[in-house]
């Protein structure tokens, strides 16, 4: 699901995302994340940034340039979900999108998983962001039709008798995060969407019915809903006949009966969660038909309830239940389901007899869309098949009850960086928008007219989850990751260890996380394990560790080693306010979490205090995805990190909703923050406003705000925010715009890296 970043002009890419990134060690001076200053004050001049250009892989000579294409560091293949279905001349075929920027869109041949066809989804205008994700992928059969629907609001369709790609035109204004798609039955598809939580309908205009020239993208749109009350999401779809049904999220998790026709909607509940479940229903995330019996997935509840239609009665259900349905092949009449456990096994259910669910053979951690996909020469013998995250085909023989494996000839893309940081060992590290097992990493080196844009050589880092913040503690490199909140230890530096040695990640075994092919159990646990690396007989170990338990937090937006202990900041689970700070012990193996020490709002960012037992942090009403932001303007506080409580706090600039990044004064002592369009100096402990600065009124948003920094450079900041890289004279407080990115990194020579889109920059003057 998507979230506000400050990505250079890009809109919402990852399905959940978020971050705040404050560096320790090897970052000078900084304690980063965001930008806001009071209304009232007297703008100041600044000189326009230069004009971002595309660079070309081979360009040369720095004389001139301002900046250095480092290169793309994050070449992966994610799917986030696969269509599939029949060509007009009988082919299976499954159609992925490889998130990425610019995303691809790849049709593959089910069977042998050889491309196609394959679309790059370039921006509309050369300026905008091309980076796309798509979790809407339908095929109709019938019509040889096959719909995207992107996370950024844009539609395709997919000829596949020709294999040819035409934007949808007409999409609804508010271009609007597709969630799932399928075909209506009538040759359109049907998608849910999230903002608006609505289900909208789309009929493309039949080729004999083209005005002579027109586009083959055109339809008309028709829109159903709202469903429940301040629903932001409807995402769990499927239809049966002229009725579809849409699972909805987060304030009022309910299934929504749809009369295609005549527009009604019938809302149905869900049973009373079991006993053994204490947690907040978020979404019913999937939905599939079998005759005649519905099925809905919850999450988190990770249950499956199933439904009677002809009686109108819940009549059963399956716990421990990973995203993803699937029912019976076509030559089959008899109703069931196909899920994937959360122990990775897939299972197949009968309703009808109410019998324990059957584990069959496939390994598989969810099901990212499936389909039923017939054997070459064997026209009634089916295998169920479905994707990894990496592209990778699994299938199951419905006949043999065998299982195997298709590599899938999916174009890697260049993945959108989410966060940038630096390491005890000097290195770059850079992690993806979306689900990840590797971070990027990268050396820097001394620039000469002889490097060439985009030549930059990039190493990997075992992690898993969306990295949202890096920091540094003692030696150890660490990551906070969503989903779940998580808190992980990636690497132990060894400043004696010989060349190689050093660099080696904490552990060589992760589970199923060194294999691209394998995915992380879902199952959340608490606690930490640690692994030892074999490799240079150190003691080297790899932890994760759960934030925050049963508080309902889910994404780390900043980290700081201070005192011999790290603090966490997050923001909540989805329909939730209400962030939590974390002190972490230097073992990794006890916490101590205060969640909404100012209430409705979130750590956004931190800073040290004067004493270990204290904290500077800067707040923002980040609230889980379909939730109302509590409060509407960002504070300053100083905290006990002994007791929770909030010793002092100020409001530094008003009508500012996110206080996005600090840095300390080396020389004074101050505490320097900014916001989406302002600057402020503050006076510790008594948090005094002495000074403050604005530079402009653009809106910021109580979503996730990411990817802003402001690091102390001696007489001036450097920072970024709302895509703006900037200078401020401390002593003037005149700002300097000097780049388009995000992710600003100062590191302690005075090298500036930072991101835009998919690529990694060096500043030169």
């Amino acid at each position: 699901m998507g979230a506000m970043t400050d990505k250079h002009a890009a809109p919402p890419v990852s399905r959940r995302t978020l971050l705040g990134v404050t560096l320790a060690g090897a970052v000078a001076g900084a304690a980063g994340c965001g930008v806001t200053v009071p209304p009232g004050e007297r703008a100041t001049t600044e000189a326009a940034p230069p004009s971002p250009r595309g660079h070309e892989p081979g360009e040369r000579s720095n004389e001139r340039r301002e900046e250095v294409l480092v290169g793309s560091p994050l070449q992966q293949v994610v799917i986030p979900v696969a269509g599939w279905g029949r060509t007009p001349d009988g082919r299976d075929i499954a159609v992925m999108v490889a998130a990425g920027s610019p995303g691809t869109i790849t049709v593959i041949d089910a069977n042998s998983g050889a491309a196609l066809e394959a679309f790059e989804l370039h921006a509309e205008d050369e300026e905008e962001d091309a980076t796309a994700s798509a979790w809407a992928v339908a095929v109709d059969s019938e019509s040889g039709t096959a719909f995207v629907g992107t996370t950024d609001g844009r539609a395709f369709l997919i000829d596949t008798a020709s294999m040819s790609l035409a934007p949808v035109v007409g999409v609804p204004a508010d271009r609007p995060f597709f969630e799932r798609a399928v075909p209506d039955g009538d040759g359109g598809f049907l998608a849910t969407t999230y903002g608006d939580g609505r289900l909208l309908r789309f009929t493309p205009t039949p080729p004999d019915d083209r005005a002579a020239g027109s586009a083959p993208g055109g339809g008309t749109w028709r829109e159903y809903g709202p469903f429940g009350q301040e629903n932001a999401y409807s995402i769990g779809l499927a239809r049966a006949g002229t009725d579809a049904y849409v699972g909805t999220g987060t304030s009022e998790p309910a299934v929504f009966k749809v009369g295609l026709t005549d527009g009604r909607i019938e809302r149905i509940d869900l049973p009373a969660p079991k006993p053994s479940y204490s947690g907040e229903r978020t979404f019913v995330y999937d939905l599939a038909v079998s005759g005649d019996y519905l099925f809905a997935r919850v999450d988190p509840e990770n249950r499956v309830y199933i439904r009677n239609t002809a009686t109108g009665h819940w009549t059963a259900s399956i716990p421990d239940v990973a995203p993803g349905l699937a029912v019976q092949h076509p030559g089959s009449s008899h109703p069931a389901l196909f899920f994937a456990g959360l122990d990775q096994r897939l299972y197949e259910y009968d309703p009808v007899a109410r019998t324990r669910p059957v584990r069959r053979s496939l390994q598989v951690s969810a099901l990212r869309g499936a389909g039923w996909i017939r054997l070459p020469g064997r026209r009634h013998r089916y295998r169920l098949t479905t994707t990894n995250a990496t592209g990778m085909l699994l299938t199951w023989d419905a006949t043999s009850g065998g299982s195997g494996r298709i590599r899938a000839d999916v174009k890697a893309g260049s993945r959108p960086i989410r966060s940038l940081g630096v390491g005890p060992d000097g290195r770059l590290f850079a992690g993806a928008f979306g689900t990840a097992y590797s971070v990027a990493t990268y050396t820097p080196q001394p620039l000469t007219d002889e490097f060439q844009d985009g030549s930059g050589r990039f190493g990997t880092l075992p992690c898993h989850g969306q990295i949202e913040a890096f920091g540094v503690h003692g030696h150890d490199l660490l990551a906070g990751s969503y989903p779940g909140a998580n808190l992980q230890r990636l690497m132990r530096w060894n400043p004696l260890a010989p060349a190689g040695h050093s660099n080696s990640p904490l552990s060589a075994r992760l589970g199923n996380l060194l294999d691209p092919d394998a995915e992380a159990p879902r199952r959340r646990t608490s606690g930490s394990r640690a692994v030892e690396t074999p490799e240079d007989g150190l003691d080297h170990v790899k932890v994760d560790l759960d934030l925050a338990p049963d508080t309902g937090q889910d994404r780390p937006v900043c980290l700081l080693s201070h005192g011999g202990r790290v603090l966490v900041g997050t923001a909540p689970d989805y329909g939730q306010t209400g962030g939590a700070l974390t002190i972490v012990d230097p073992a990794f193996t006890a916490q101590r979490s205060y969640r909404d020490v100012v209430p409705g709002q979130s750590p956004l960012c931190l800073a040290p205090g004067r004493t270990r037992d204290e904290a500077l942090a800067g707040m923002g009403p980040a609230a889980g995805y379909g939730a109302e932001a509590a409060a509407a303007e960002g504070r300053v506080a100083r905290i006990d990190l002994r007791t929770g409580e909030v010793l002092a706090s100020t409001v530094p600039v008003a009508g500012e909703m996110n206080v996005s990044a600090l840095a300390l004064d080396a020389d004074d002592g101050t505490l320097w923050g900014i916001t989406r369009n302002s600057v402020f100096q503050l006076r510790v402990p008594d948090l005094r406003v002495l000074r403050a600065q604005r530079y402009g009124d653009r809106r910021d948003s109580a979503r996730y705000v990411t990817g802003r920094t402001l690091h102390d450079a001696g007489t001036a900041l450097m920072g970024c925010a709302g895509g703006d890289i900037f200078e401020i004279d401390k002593a003037t407080l005149a700002r300097r715009l000097i780049a388009r990115g995000t992710n600003l990194l100062r590191l302690e020579s005075g090298e500036l890296y930072y991101s835009r889109g998919s690529q990694l920059f060096r500043r030169l003057h």
